[in-house]
């Protein structure tokens, strides 16, 4: 028997807030040491600024406001509980689903701005389906890590048996895009294509920050692999903390509200297009950038959603099986992701039936910088397979 889900307000209760803004006046950057920009790491400057605008121009009414904008539901999910956003279509429905695929370090309220932009448009006629991933925002407590082919799993039964939808599209970027990747090859039988703004999955025998021991590779693509292993491992040091000691750093971030939104930022900054003087706060506008940080603040979340990472390196294969390939329809947003730059079209290619292909200014965080580019690539996606 599959319950129903419960729609769900965003409403903290005040001891919590109380306590975290209590935590933010506490906060000391008197003898912080500082260095210029951010290669070091989240500057002190960006800090105070954060600290400033959290106690002086944040409104808590604001974020309860903007947030529940959209019907926010959970449900049980075989144990799991799953939090998630269900905007449905201002006219005729066709009875699909879209749904769309967070990563970390962001939330469901990356695509906040592109639902705005779908449900303005009366001829859009998807319901809409935006899960917090197991262990982010609202969807705890979690048990032990999980790694995104389970995920997936989840996803495909909250939609098809909770919701009661035949079929459904869904879009990911980050650990968004690999869920969505297995839910294209696990479960094809429901989900129709699917829309990737990062690689997910990669042909069996294709190397991920390891050398390169066999395979017909073309030149591009092995210069691909060699950034993995060279550059882009600079950057992978929090990938290491998060999938091998999440909760030690946990014990931290947990009791620093200050802190886990640094650590966040870092992230903001360094993986969307933006150039180095460049702040976050600046670029996405603080109050959203503070949004989504408080989406694992809020709800104490910041460690489960940190066990993600350790999910996946516990439980989920590195690459499809021998020979397999994602079959359904398959669209790839090649954006300008300064952090990891997306593969050559070949490697998408060997991994699924890509069918829809384009280029974007967009970071790493395509719906939350460029969400009026990210609605009308999906939509022409979405038009070409449907």
């Amino acid at each position: 028997m599959y319950t129903k889900p419960q729609t769900l307000s965003i409403r903290p209760d005040r001891e919590r807030i109380e306590w975290i803004e209590q935590r933010v006046r506490e906060y000391r950057l008197d003898g912080f040491p500082e260095q210029p920009g951010w290669a070091l790491g989240t500057p002190a400057t960006h800090v105070s600024r954060l600290v400033d605008h959290w106690l002086g121009e944040f409104s808590w009414e604001r974020w309860e406001a903007t947030l529940n904008q959209f019907g926010h539901c959970r449900c049980q999910v075989d144990g799991t509980p799953i939090h998630f956003l269900h905007a449905r279509p201002t006219g005729p429905s066709n009875g699909m689903a879209l749904v769309l695929l967070h990563g970390w370090p962001g939330s469901v309220f990356e695509f906040y701005d592109a639902l705005k932009e779908l449900l303005s448009d009366p001829s859009w006629p998807f319901d809409v389906i935006v899960p917090s991933l197991p262990g982010f925002a609202f969807s705890t407590p979690l048990q032990a890590p999980t790694g995104c082919r389970r995920i997936a799993a989840l996803v495909d039964t909250l939609v098809t048996r909770h919701l009661g939808f035949d079929s459904y599209i869904a879009q990911g970027g980050d650990w968004g895009a690999v869920v969505a990747s297995w839910l294209g090859f696990d479960h094809a039988d429901a989900c129709r294509a699917i829309h990737l703004n990062a690689e997910g999955i990669r042909v069996h025998g294709a190397p991920q920050y390891e050398p390169i021991l066999e395979g017909d590779w073309t030149d591009e693509e092995r210069r691909h692999f060699a950034f993995e292993r060279g550059e882009l491992g600079r950057e992978l040091g929090y990938y290491v903390q998060q999938s091998t000691r999440p909760q030690t750093l946990g014990h931290a971030m947990r009791n620093d509200p200050v802190g886990a939104a640094a650590w966040i930022s870092e992230k903001f900054h360094g993986w969307s297009n933006l150039g180095d003087d460049e702040d976050p706060g600046d670029y996405f506008g603080w109050d959203r950038l503070l949004t989504n940080a408080l989406l694992y603040v809020v709800p104490d979340s910041f460690v489960t959603a940190t066990w993600i990472y350790a999910g996946h390196d516990l439980h989920d294969p590195s690459t499809l099986p021998p020979g397999a390939r994602i079959e359904i329809p398959t669209g790839f947003v090649s954006c300008a992701d300064p952090i990891v730059p997306p593969p050559p079209r070949s490697m998408i290619e060997r991994a699924h039936n890509l069918v829809w292909w384009r280029e974007d200014d967009a970071g790493h965080f395509a719906a939350f910088e460029k969400p009026q580019a990210f609605v009308a690539g999906l939509k022409d996606f979405i038009n070409q397979v449907c």
